[in-house]
C-alpha cells in the first residue's frame, strides 16, 4: 500500500511521538507494504469497533458516550409525560413508573447523571490534553477542532459518493462528520439554555409559533435539575407553560 504524503507525514509524527524503535519502524513499513491499495477491501477486513483491532477511543470517552446517549433518550421518555401531564398517553406512562411524582424524580436524577457526564467529558479533555502536551505527544490534528483539511475531505467524500473518485479521502482520527455532530450537539445545548428568548424576539412573526414549539421540545430533554418533586415541581411546570404561552403570543 502506498501512503499519501499527508498519511506518511502523520505516520512519521506518530512514530516520533511514541518513540518507536528502528526495529519497530521496519515492522511497520513491512506491514504497510503488504496492505492492499484498495482501502475499501482493507476496511471490510479490519474490526474497528471500540474493542476491535483499531481501538479509537479511551475507556473514559466510551463511558461518557454511553452515559450521554442513554440519559438523553431516557430524559425524553420521562420528560414528555411530565411536561404534558394532561395528554392521553401521559397518565398510563406515569402510572407505569409509579406516578408523576416518581417520574419527576427519575427525570431529574437522569439529568444529574447527564450533567455529571458533561463535566466528566470536559475534565477528560483538559487532563488528557495536558498529559499529552507534557509527554510531547499532543497532535492538533487528532482533536475535534475543525481544520481546513475537513473541508477538502468533505468535498472529496462527496465526489466519491457521486462516483467521481475511486477511493474515499484519508481522514484524520475524527472525520468531518464527527466534528459537525460534536459541535452541533454542544451548540444545541448552549442555545437551548441561553438563546431562546432573545432569538424569539428577533425572528419574523411567521416563524414565532414554530420557534415556541421548538423551545418547548428542546426543554423536555435539557438537563434542568432545578426545583424538586411535589408542589414546587407543579409550580415549575406551570411557569414553563406560561413562558411558552408568552413566547407564542409575542
Amino acid at each position: 500500500m502506498k501512503l499519501s504524503r499527508e498519511a506518511e507525514r502523520v505516520l512519521q509524527l506518530s512514530m516520533r511521538q511514541n518513540r518507536i524503535s528502528d526495529e519497530e519502524r521496519e515492522q511497520i513499513a513491512e506491514l504497510i507494504e503488504r496492505m492492499p491499495d484498495d482501502r475499501v477491501l482493507l476496511y471490510k477486513n479490519v474490526v474497528s469497533n471500540p474493542i476491535g483491532d483499531l481501538p479509537r477511543y479511551s475507556a473514559h470517552i466510551r463511558i461518557q458516550h454511553l452515559l450521554t446517549f442513554t440519559t438523553f433518550l431516557l430524559l425524553a421518555f420521562t420528560g414528555l409525560p411530565v411536561h404534558f401531564p394532561d395528554a392521553f398517553w401521559a397518565a398510563p406512562f406515569n402510572s407505569l413508573l409509579g406516578g408523576i411524582e416518581v417520574t419527576r424524580v427519575i427525570h431529574r436524577s437522569l439529568a444529574a447523571i447527564m450533567l455529571f457526564s458533561m463535566v466528566y467529558h470536559v475534565l477528560t479533555i483538559i487532563a488528557g490534553t495536558a498529559l499529552r502536551i507534557a509527554a510531547g505527544r499532543f497532535d492538533f490534528r487528532r482533536t475535534v477542532i475543525p481544520l481546513f483539511k475537513d473541508l477538502k475531505d468533505m468535498t472529496d467524500d462527496a465526489l466519491y459518493f457521486a462516483g467521481r473518485r475511486d477511493q474515499r479521502p484519508m481522514m484524520d482520527k475524527f472525520m468531518y462528520k464527527q466534528k459537525i455532530h460534536y459541535f452541533a450537539a454542544a451548540f444545541g445545548k448552549a442555545e437551548t439554555k441561553w438563546v431562546p428568548r432573545q432569538r424569539v424576539r428577533t425572528v419574523p412573526e411567521a416563524f414565532r409559533e414554530s420557534t415556541g414549539e421548538l423551545r418547548a421540545a428542546t426543554l423536555v430533554v435539557s438537563p434542568d435539575i432545578s426545583g424538586s418533586a411535589g408542589p414546587s415541581g407543579e409550580r415549575a411546570a406551570e411557569a414553563g407553560r406560561s413562558a411558552s404561552s408568552e413566547l407564542l403570543s409575542r
